[in-house]
């Protein structure tokens, strides 16, 4: 009797669950089919009502409502129940919820929460029974007396289900009292004198059983309800059956089956069932096809990716070479900038001691810059011998040496000319004539030699940053410094620091393997 008689109590929620789901009303095909199987649900109509509710739940999807989609799963669900397929019911309610869950809707959470609660008891599992309970009590409904009387009722249930019969009969008998307190639709009223005669039947009480399932039997007689009436006539049936009374089981086991048979009509149920398979199927083969869509392009653009990695990867190793080779390079430059500042002490010095001689040879024959043999007149058009230039050049190179005097931020070529003791004239002549360059390029130079030994004199100069260098040189901004260090170093400061100091560790110890690939 156990399967029969839950389909007519879980039936009740479901009835009262339709007009809820209806809520989500628009002017939309969907609405039209869903608000036509919800008439003919209320009727008793059951077999037509599946085909509105498939035709209404094709159009909502099609029209992209969600709220459509959530109301007409619950209301397929409720056929299913009706029809004794508590799995299919299961699975509709279940994604119902689902789409609740997605839209956010506390309400409609709710409505599916307490379905599932009773179709999990149904099943026989208890714990996901509580866990729909659990989320029944936090997401409640706005009509506070349904909220209330679905807490007591569901907890009624699953007590019934561990076999808690003293907490069952407890919370069925609080529902049944603010049911008729509240003055909440006959059937809830119906619902609990049903469960309160599965209480007192599990429990033995026989007297207390029938008295139950009388009284919902002529509430359904009172309110000429005939699909109420035929679930308490078959219950009534198996219980006076499992007592001996054969002529009342008989009696009220006719009554049940004509009213179901004017209701339940099982050839028609049928081929509303098939319809909705058919465009379930229909669904399941748009969603594989999409499914296979969609691996295929995520397969193309997979292969798409690994060739960009690929690539990628080779564009990687030849950078890394490349580098590798100019890393090499930088490291030539460096050791050749470094001989290249020890040759330019050594000619200072040898520039001095020529200086020197010619002063001293002058001085002894009482002769200034006139009277020079014509073997040391150096042809130009500017009117001063070789001797003249060498000394010209070594004031200059004196001077441009000193970096007291290059690193003053406003250094010129006027301050040049006043410290050798010539003129403008002659001294950029010098400069272009034996630098092969202008006065400023060769400012610079001089003031990026000096900062490539301070980058490295960690001795001295190492607590000093690259800024507070370029600064003590005579460099206004980071970027005249930088442009000026790479024009003349092909680096940037801190490549240049760093290569250098590594230059250095690998002198003083062991070379790396790969530096010689």
């Amino acid at each position: 009797m156990t399967t029969g008689i839950i389909r007519y109590i879980y039936i009740i929620v479901a009835w009262l669950a339709t007009a809820v789901c209806a809520t989500a009303q628009t002017d939309t095909n969907a609405y039209t089919f869903n608000a036509k199987g919800n008439e003919l649900f209320r009727g008793s109509r059951y077999s037509e009502a599946l085909s509105s509710y498939t035709k209404g739940l094709e159009k909502a999807r099609a029209e992209k409502n969600n709220k459509m989609v959530i109301a007409t799963l619950g209301n397929i669900g409720n056929i299913y129940a009706k029809m004794g397929d508590f799995t299919r019911a299961l699975y509709y309610q279940k994604q119902g919820y689902a789409k609740a869950v997605e839209t956010g809707d506390n309400e409609l959470q709710n409505k599916f929460a307490t379905n599932l609660v009773g179709l999990y008891c149904i099943l026989n599992d208890v714990k996901n029974a509580k866990l729909f309970y659990k989320i029944q009590m936090t997401h409640p409904r706005k009509a506070l007396t349904e909220n209330r009387y679905y807490a007591f009722y569901n907890q009624g249930v699953i007590a019934q289900t561990e076999r808690q019969y003293n907490v069952a009969e407890y919370s069925h008998k609080n529902a049944l009292q603010y049911a008729v307190d509240s003055k909440l639709n006959y059937r809830y009223v119906f619902t609990q004198w049903t469960e309160l005669g599965k209480v007192y039947l599990a429990t033995g009480r026989k007297t207390d059983a029938l008295k139950a399932l009388h009284n919902a039997f002529e509430l359904a007689v009172r309110n000429n309800d005939a699909e109420l009436k035929a679930g308490a006539s078959r219950q009534l049936a198996d219980i006076y059956a499992k007592f001996g009374d054969g002529k009342k089981a008989e009696t009220y086991k006719g009554i049940y089956l004509t009213l179901s048979d004017s209701i339940f009509n099982d050839q028609q149920l049928k081929i509303a069932n098939g319809k909705l398979f058919e465009y379930e199927n229909r669904i399941n083969k748009e969603q594989v096809d999409q499914l296979l869509r969609t691996n295929w392009i995520k397969t193309l653009t997979i292969t798409f990716i690994l060739i960009l990695l690929a690539i990628i990867t080779a564009l990687s190793v030849f950078i890394f070479y490349k580098n590798k080779r100019l890393l090499n390079v930088q490291k030539m430059l460096i050791a050749k900038n470094t001989e290249m500042q020890k040759r330019d002490v050594q000619t200072n010095r040898l520039l001095q001691q020529y200086a020197n001689a010619v002063s001293e040879r002058d001085s002894l024959s009482n002769s200034a810059t006139t009277g020079v043999d014509d073997t040391l007149k150096h042809q130009n058009n500017i009117g001063i011998n070789e001797e003249q230039i060498n000394l010209l050049l070594e004031k200059i190179s004196t001077v441009m040496s000193n970096i007291q005097y290059i690193s003053q931020p406003d250094f010129s070529i006027d301050n040049l000319v006043e410290l050798v003791g010539s003129n403008k004239r002659y001294v950029s002549w010098v400069i272009n004539d034996r630098y092969g360059k202008n006065f400023r390029t060769l400012l610079n130079e001089k003031r990026i030699d000096e900062a490539c030994v301070r980058l490295t004199d960690t001795e001295h100069y190492g607590n000093i940053t690259i800024r507070g260098i370029y600064e003590e040189l005579g460099f206004n901004s980071p970027t005249s410094f930088n442009n000026a260090f790479k024009k003349t170093m092909g680096m940037t400061p801190s490549a240049y620091q760093r290569l250098r100091m590594q230059a250095e560790n690998e002198r003083n110890g062991e070379p790396r393997e790969n530096d010689y690939m």
